[in-house]
């Protein structure tokens, strides 16, 4: 008995206690992995990315990984991806949303890209350029505010065809489809258009939307943990209709740009604003268009700083072809069942002028009246936002609706304008020495020259350089501001002598000339610097010392304010 009850004794009834106790162990963990992972493939694993950033790019899910070039966007980010299942990691890609869109029953169909040869449409090419024309590859994609599209697909039965602008008819087979937070998109080839041509007067067909097949549910019940759904993006998510398990969506895009040509790209955004956040503006009731530091006094009441009703929240982005119209529809912001009718159509002019006319039609499900409609001419400028604010019979009591736009021509925007090369200062401290610098901003009316370039003249009137002289260019950022540093302590005169806003090289070429541009610019036809000359500026080594700024003041002002365009001289 003793033999049979001592520890250490492998014989008997019972185990070991010590045995027992490891072999508990291993069941227990092997429990708990095994209902981790069955776990996992359930679904129900949290989001592992956050929803898509209002002013960044997102990360699509997209099918066939051997279409790389469709995620050609210098803009884009890439994370760190880790996946135990070893399924392929979600694809970068560009973040247009819905430029050249057409609304067709609740369905919201755009061309989001567009593909020839190497070339696609965030490449931009200047105006005298012409490269021949290949192959065609279009990435539709569908989104709804109406319809639920977790479960739907376009399938290889949908059918496309479109026609470049030389005549040339082209017929469209199915490649591949993929998804997105919000939405689903399909790719299709199309053989390559005329040589001469730069645009398709039309791409159409009809699209299948089907429900997706188990095998592609249980990779949408994993994808889905990758990205939020269109109810987790919104704030209040309701209720959506099914759509039935088979619907044919026809559409018609119009002018939609080829890689090979020059592009204007946008940005369009509208909400109702209360009359007190526009303070002096809201109680005017007619049309008023606001620019420069007028428009930028209300830019945070747009995106990315307010999300868009939009499927996904964010603005409208438009790819528009010069000299041709583009067509696309926006939602309201605190207008339910309400959104914009905008057609654009804008041309190219020196300096980054883009004179443009648009229509814009408010168009209201809740009621049987007419569209209200406004039609006008308008000179844009490259990078400058505007914001129109529309008569007061467009919104309810107490509101305004605002729609704030900008065209720009540079894809990624610039962050920094290049200054002429090889240019030497000679009154900078040696390396290895201590300086000073200097800086100031560059205004014209009290807005920045944004990204310009400024000439200035250095003279040293007393110090160790004394009675020496430089000039050089200098970059101005967002601000207009500019710096100088590395100069040998001591007293300056500074002159400025030029000032150049920021050009493109997409825009039209031409000789420039300063009082050319403010009058376009500005509508100036005789103005003066204040401050173009200071002395004496003290230079203090390891310090920065600020000048007054140079601010380009017309001569004689009118009544309107910097900045804001009354409505007589917007009407054609």
């Amino acid at each position: 008995m003793q033999e049979a009850n001592s520890p250490q004794s492998t014989k008997g009834r019972g185990w070991p206690a010590e045995r027992l106790q490891r072999i508990g162990k291993k069941a227990a963990l092997s429990v708990l992995i095994g209902g981790l992972f069955v776990w996992l493939l359930a679904g129900h694993a949290p989001n592992r990315t956050a929803p898509p950033t209002q002013s960044g790019m997102r990360k699509d899910y997209l099918v066939p990984p051997r279409f790389d070039t469709l995620q050609a966007d210098p803009r884009d980010t890439h994370v760190l991806y880790i996946d135990p299942l070893h399924l392929p990691p979600p694809v970068s890609a560009p973040l247009y949303v819905a430029n050249l869109a057409e609304d067709c029953g609740g369905y919201l169909v755009s061309v989001r890209q567009v593909l020839c040869g190497r070339a696609h449409l965030f490449g931009n090419v200047a105006p005298i350029v012409h490269l021949p024309a290949a192959k065609l590859i279009v990435s539709l994609q569908v989104m709804s505010v109406q319809h639920d599209l977790h479960d739907i697909n376009i399938d290889a039965h949908s059918k496309v065809y479109a026609k470049d602008d030389t005549g040339k008819e082209l017929v469209g087979s199915y490649l591949s489809n993929f998804r997105f937070p919000g939405g689903i998109g399909a790719l299709f080839e199309l053989p390559a258009p005329s040589p001469s041509a730069r645009l398709l007067t039309y791409f159409a067909g009809t699209l299948v939307l089907s429900s997706l097949s188990q095998e592609e549910k249980f990779a949408e019940r994993y994808e889905s943990r990758l990205y939020p759904t269109l109810s987790q993006l919104s704030p209040h998510p309701q209720p959506l209709p099914q759509p039935p398990p088979a619907q044919r969506v026809s559409f018609r895009i119009s002018h939609v740009p080829l890689p090979i040509a020059t592009h204007i790209y946008g940005l369009l955004s509208a909400r109702l604003l209360p009359n007190d956040q526009l303070g002096r503006f809201g109680s005017l009731p007619n049309l008023l268009c606001l620019t420069r530091t007028q428009a930028a006094a209300l830019r945070k009441l747009f995106p990315p700083f307010v999300p868009d009703p939009g499927p996904l929240h964010l603005p409208n982005h438009l790819i528009l072809s010069p000299y041709t119209s583009g067509h696309f529809v926006a939602p309201i912001g605190g207008m339910n069942l309400s959104q914009l009718d905008c057609t654009l159509t804008p041309t190219l002019g020196r300096y980054g002028l883009m004179p443009t006319r648009l229509t814009i039609k408010l168009m209201r499900a809740s009621d049987d009246r007419a569209p209200l409609v406004w039609q006008s001419r308008f000179d844009f400028w490259d990078h400058e936002p505007v914001i129109f604010i529309m008569p007061s019979q467009w919104s309810p009591a107490g509101e305004r609706l605002a729609v704030w736009m900008e065209l720009y021509l540079d894809m990624p925007p610039p962050l920094a304008n290049p200054v002429p090369p090889g240019q030497c200062i000679h009154l900078t401290v040696p390396d290895g020495e201590l300086g000073g610098g200097l800086t100031g901003r560059v205004l014209v009316e009290g807005a920045p020259l944004a990204l310009g370039i400024a000439k200035i003249a250095l003279t040293c009137v007393e110090g160790a350089v004394k009675g020496q002289e430089d000039e050089v260019w200098l970059p101005l950022d967002k601000d207009g501001r500019w710096f100088l540093q590395g100069l040998y302590p001591g007293r300056y005169e500074v002159h400025l002598l030029q000032a150049q806003p920021y050009l493109s090289p997409f825009s039209v070429s031409d000789g420039f000339q300063w009082a050319d541009y403010v009058r376009l610019h500005n509508g100036i036809q005789k103005g003066a610097w204040q401050n173009a000359i200071q002395q004496p500026i003290k230079v203090v080594a390891g310090s920065m010392t600020a000048l007054q700024d140079w601010n380009y003041l017309p001569v004689s002002r009118g009544s309107m304010p910097p900045g804001v365009v009354a409505q007589g001289k917007l009407n054609p």
